[in-house]
């Protein structure tokens, strides 16, 4: 069962010099974790993790949730193991989402630019906040 292998929290870490909050899974080895086999989730790339904004979620997620796995150690998947580990992923993301680093939530943040990018061959605009997520 994923949910009893895998654990998921909160942490800051420092990328180009801004401290931003991360979502951090870790193999649960007993009542602990190993904190030397991490796998991060970055504010600016959550984009990735939402249906309405990859439209290649499924494949995509599909790769994270094996990815991980094998980074973790964690033997052969079934479906149902797969399918729980995403579900752990996507609560984490509802946390971070939700976290208030600063007071404020990233749907707060300042708009200071605009960028075009290039997925899978689609031009997509987007605002660009002050803490670098990209809202499409």
């Amino acid at each position: 069962m994923a949910r009893g292998q895998v654990i998921k929290y909160l942490d800051l870490m420092e990328i180009d010099g801004d401290e931003q909050v991360v979502l951090v899974l870790a193999p649960k080895i007993g009542r602990t974790s190993n904190r030397k086999k991490r796998f991060t989730i970055q504010e600016k790339n959550l984009w990735m993790y939402s249906e309405e904004h990859n439209e290649g979620f499924a494949q995509f997620m599909m790769g994270i949730c094996l990815h991980v796995w094998d980074l973790f150690d964690l033997g052969l998947p079934n479906t149902r193991q797969l399918a729980e580990l995403a579900e752990v992923i996507q609560d984490g993301i509802v946390e971070m989402m939700d976290a208030v680093p600063d007071g404020r939530s990233a749907a707060d943040s300042l708009i200071v630019g605009e960028a075009e990018i290039i997925i899978d061959g689609h031009r997509r605009s987007a605002d660009v906040t002050e803490s670098g997520l990209m809202i499409l």
